[in-house]
Parts: structure tokens; sequence; C-alpha cells
């Protein structure tokens, strides 16, 4: 920790500002997957119908996205630092409101409420991670965020399971207020990382998100790169209705299958580490598309035989999606030298926002998810793919060495 003016501050590049991000990126799943075990006895104590209940979790989604776009382009104006403390410490408190509601209609405003300034904890982080570092050390740190985002859905549910055997779904709230006081001293602790804010007033500073997407380099990324969110949360939003319903698993039996599927989006950031050392990251994410397309075919001509056929064929898909997610984060925020909080709040809520709405597709009444599943994934890896060759050739031009590892720890 080192002295700056009146105060410590750690080190930018230090590894506690790297967890302290880590940390950050994790909350939103933390904030979704730690209570759903408790659904039932909330609707029940709550005295509350689980479609009144389960708007605490649509609008909470709703209103992160929200805050997603909100809060890289105030980080820019303001800095990093002061937007995550004041986002962070309306979080910390919207959570304790949240585990103190006496109704369901408490609880639905405060969910929203915690939301909108969660959303600062993923748009802000990610810029950071733009700001401190440069080259394939952004590459090894946007990897190593990309792993525990992807740890968090696969925890949470179970961490919270175990939980709620000793703590009602309030203390689950509690919990996640005392992990974002965490958080919250932490950003305290930690050095700005932008030198220079944007001198502009607020409105000025949101509109900047109409500039950024003026920006062809960056915004030409996008309709490659953020349908695969699609993959993520279609297998999350039916995943229990095939492996439950359809096939008539325990539900023991799918947190397992759950977990395995979970535990390739952790292994995806750090394969690409070890293939970034001998392959261009241009053409890891085209065949990374281009798995995505073979699994959505295994699903559709496989799936059907039974739940282990039907886990191997989304398995390429899961690992192909997190493989991309290091190298898409980089690529696509190289693409901007400023404004860089609203080219993250971008980036990151179109691939919620797309990635939410192909759930509610594949969430309707299919007479096969399974299928419907199969051909989702095929349409979205086809339609990325075709989308990523078209514009391929406009990044290139990137210096190689600059991109390939030399090593997965270090230079």
């Amino acid at each position: 920790m080192q002295k700056s003016g009146r105060r410590w501050v750690l080190p930018k590049r230090s590894a506690a500002v790297l967890a302290i991000i880590i940390l950050l990126n994790a909350l939103p799943a933390l904030a979704t997957d730690m209570y759903l075990a408790a659904l039932p006895e909330m609707s029940v104590e709550l005295d509350a119908p689980v479609s009144l209940l389960n708007l605490n979790l649509i609008l909470f989604f709703l209103f992160y996205g929200i805050g997603l776009l909100l809060w890289g382009p105030l980080s820019d104006k303001y800095g990093r630092r002061p937007a995550l403390i004041a986002g962070m410490a309306a979080f910390v408190f919207f959570s304790v409101l949240c585990g103190l509601s006496t109704n369901v209609y408490e609880l639905i405003v405060f969910r929203a409420l915690q939301g909108i300034f969660g959303g600062v904890a993923v748009a802000v982080s990610t810029a950071m991670v733009r700001d401190i570092y440069d080259g394939h050390e952004r590459e090894r740190a946007f990897a190593m965020v990309s792993m525990m985002m992807a740890m968090g859905p696969v925890i949470a549910p179970i961490v919270g399971a175990a939980l709620l055997q000793v703590i009602t779904w309030n203390g689950i709230f509690f919990l996640l207020a005392a992990i974002g006081m965490i958080a919250l001293a932490g950003c305290i602790l930690m050095d700005e990382s932008i030198s220079q804010r944007a001198d502009r007033k607020v409105l000025a500073a949101l509109a900047q998100l109409g500039v950024v997407l003026r920006n062809r380099k960056f915004s030409n990324l996008l309709p490659s790169l953020s349908p695969l969110g699609i993959i993520i949360f279609v297998w999350v939003g039916t995943s229990t209705y095939i492996l439950i319903d359809d096939f008539g698993l325990s539900k023991g039996e799918f947190s397992l299958f759950f977990a395995a599927n979970g535990m390739f989006l952790l292994i995806g950031p750090f394969l690409y580490l070890i293939l970034a050392r001998y392959f261009n990251r241009l053409k890891i994410v085209a065949a990374s598309i281009a798995v995505i397309v073979i699994s959505g075919i295994l699903i559709m001509t496989l799936g059907e035989l039974g739940p282990i056929p039907f886990l191997l064929s989304v398995i390429p898909a899961t690992l192909a999606v997190s493989i991309t997610r290091p190298p898409s984060f980089d690529i696509a925020l190289s693409q901007v030298d400023t404004d860089i909080g609203s080219a993250s709040s971008i980036f990151n809520f179109l691939f919620m926002a797309i990635g939410a709405g192909g759930m509610m597709i594949a969430s309707l009444e299919w007479q096969s998810r399974i299928a419907v599943m199969g051909i989702i994934f095929a349409v979205v890896g086809i339609f990325s793919l075709f989308a990523w060759l078209t514009v391929y050739k406009q990044y290139s031009s990137e210096p190689e060495e600059s991109h390939q590892l030399e090593s997965v720890g270090g230079k």
C-alpha cells in the first residue's frame, strides 16, 4: 500500500486491486443466484404468489441493465473510484433494506434499486481493466475476471442453498450487504485509474454512448460478439425444465449436471490463455464460434437421447463462449481511446440484454425444448460467425506479438 496525499492507496497494478475487480464482477451473480432456493419460503412468508414474487428478479435484471448503461459514462465524467464508492454504498444500503422487507412490494422496489446501483460493479470494473493493463497483461486480467464471473453462477446457488439450512432468506441479503461492504472498502482504498476525466455535463456524458456507437471499429464488433450471451442465458433459463421435467432428474442430480457444465465456463478463459500462446486470437474467436454451430447440431441430433448425451452436446458451446470472453473484451475496448466507461457499458449491456431476449424465446411453451435450444445455438453461431468473418480483416492488422501470450503466469 502506498501513501497518496493524505490517504493510503493500493497500487493500480497490485494483486489486491485485481482481486477487488474480480469481486465486483462476481457481485451480480451473487445477488441473483444465492437466494433462488429460498423463493418458495419467501412466497409463503410474504404471502405473495410466485408470479408476483418473481418480479423482484425480473426488475433486478431490468434495472441492472439500466445501471450498466448509466455508470460507465458517469465514471468517465466523475472518475472510476467516485462512481464505485457511490454505487457500492447504495448497493449495500438497498441490500440491507431488501433483508428488512416486510412485504413483497417493498422487496420488489428495493431489489430494483439494488439492481441499478449494482450495475456500477461490472460496468466500471471492466473499464478499469482497460485503464490499468496493456497488451497481453490485459488479456490475462480479463481472463481472470471472466473465470470469476463464471464461478459466481456455479457456486452461488450451492452456497445459498447451504446457508439457507441455518439462516433465513433475509440473512442472504444481509450477507450480500456484507460482501458489498468488503468491495466498498476496497474501492475506497484503491487509486483512481484514469488520469483525465471527461469535462462535460451529465447529459452530455450519457450522450457519449451514442458517440461510442458511431465508432465503427467498436460497433462493427457488436453483431458478432454480443449475441453470444444467448448461449449462456438459454442454458440457465431452460436447463431446469429439460433436466428435471423432461429427463426426470432429481434436484440433486440437476445441481451436479448444472455444475458440470458450469465448470467449463471456468476452464474456457484459462484454455484461451494457453491457446493464445500459439494461435492468433482472431482465429481463436472464429474457431470458437464455429464450435457453437457444431454444438447446436449435436443438441438437435443427440440431445433427446438422454441427460448425458444432452449435457455432452451443450458443453462445447459453453466452453466456446467462455473462450471468447477475454479476447472479446480486450478487442472491443481496445478500439476506444476515450469514453472507455461508455464502451464497457454498451458491451456488457448488449451481452446481457440480447442474452435475456434469447432466454425469453427459449422459455416459451415449445413442443421440444431441446430441439429449440439446438436451433438457437446453431442460428446464433452461424449469424455470429458470418458477422465475425465480415469484419475480421479490420482487426487482422494488429501486431501479432502484442496479443500472443508468452506464459500463463506472466511475462
